[in-house]
């Protein structure tokens, strides 16, 4: 199988949690995994700081800056699908709250934080907007959803 992981946002130093949970996810799943073929979509940035060994796991540098927020949004919502189907994707999992909507393939989501929904002085005003929006779509059109919390799944699952 082709699966795709959309690591666009890692932003080494910069993301946190969710950097931990990708470079750990990504290491174990090296070891279990010698049979599915994982494309790795990651920014400029992102790229050195992933540890890619296994021969059947591929980095794919998409000419993105993560650190330019509204730009990484654009290219993760709505060029990502484009590039997933060139690499015959088909299964794509986006491992941090943001995930395209219409695929050519099935998705999974990783939701970490669902603080904008409750706490959006913390968050820029069009992020809010745009993630209240689409959080629903993204968990609609995705054929599993992993949540890092009980909360998160309750409050999703609401």
């Amino acid at each position: 199988m082709r699966i795709g992981i959309n690591a666009l946002y890692l932003i080494p130093g910069k993301t946190g949690g969710m950097s931990v949970y990708l470079i750990n996810y990504l290491k174990y799943l090296q070891e279990i995994d010698t049979e599915n073929e994982y494309y790795i979509y990651t920014s400029t940035e992102g790229a050195a700081s992933l540890n890619i060994t296994a021969p059947n796991f591929h980095k794919v540098r998409c000419p993105m800056p993560a650190r330019l927020r509204s730009f990484h949004y654009f290219w993760e919502l709505f060029i990502l699908p484009f590039q997933a189907l060139k690499d015959r994707i088909e299964l794509l999992h986006s491992t941090a709250n943001i995930a395209p909507i219409y695929l050519p393939c099935k998705s999974v989501i990783t939701i970490h934080d669902i603080r904008p929904y409750f706490i959006s002085s913390d968050f820029p005003r069009s992020f809010t907007y745009m993630y209240k929006k689409l959080l629903p779509l993204m968990a609609k059109h995705a054929a599993r959803v992993i949540t890092v919390s009980e909360y998160s799944k309750k409050a999703i699952s609401d």
